[in-house]
């Protein structure tokens, strides 16, 4: 059986690049500075067309550490206009009052308010008009900012 193998650049986009390559179950070579990386167990990558906005959200915080997605509801207002496009960044810590993108009960909540975190290290999730969705671990980013459907910019308080 031939071996087929596909090859991209690592950069800023290489979630993205591995994507638009992957068609099924391949193997795939990376060149990153000039060394080659052969993954030898098969892949199963979706391709972009496939992929949710969540999926694709989380592999771009994990490559790159930053990127958006466009958020709809009105459970934020009036921090977050419905829609907006917001801009995430992972961080090492998160804190009360922090907007993140997480999982909580196995759903993705893609922006919510960190509003306890507990003595075992477990955040609670919640909306801005007070529902509580539950306690997670899992947070993959912070917004950092949101631009409105009318082009209005909202920042949040950057880290330093």
């Amino acid at each position: 059986m031939k071996e087929n193998k596909q090859i991209c650049t690592f950069q800023s986009t290489f979630f993205a690049s591995m994507v638009k390559l992957a068609t099924a179950r391949k193997k795939i070579m990376l060149t990153y500075s000039g060394f080659e990386l052969i993954l030898l167990t098969e892949l199963t990558i979706k391709r972009s067309s496939e992929m949710t906005k969540y999926q694709a959200l989380i592999g771009s915080l994990a490559t790159t550490g930053t990127g958006t997605m466009k958020c709809f509801g009105s459970s934020m207002l009036p921090l977050l206009p419905n829609p907006s496009v917001c801009e995430y960044k992972r961080e090492s810590t998160y804190r009360v009052g922090d907007i993140v993108f997480c999982k909580v009960n196995g759903r993705f909540i893609d922006a919510h308010k960190i509003t306890k975190i507990g003595p075992d290290g477990r955040f609670m999730i919640s909306n801005n008009h007070g529902h509580d969705n539950g306690w997670t671990r899992t947070i993959y980013g912070r917004v950092v900012r949101a631009t409105a459907k009318d082009g209005a910019v909202s920042e949040f308080a950057s880290r330093g």
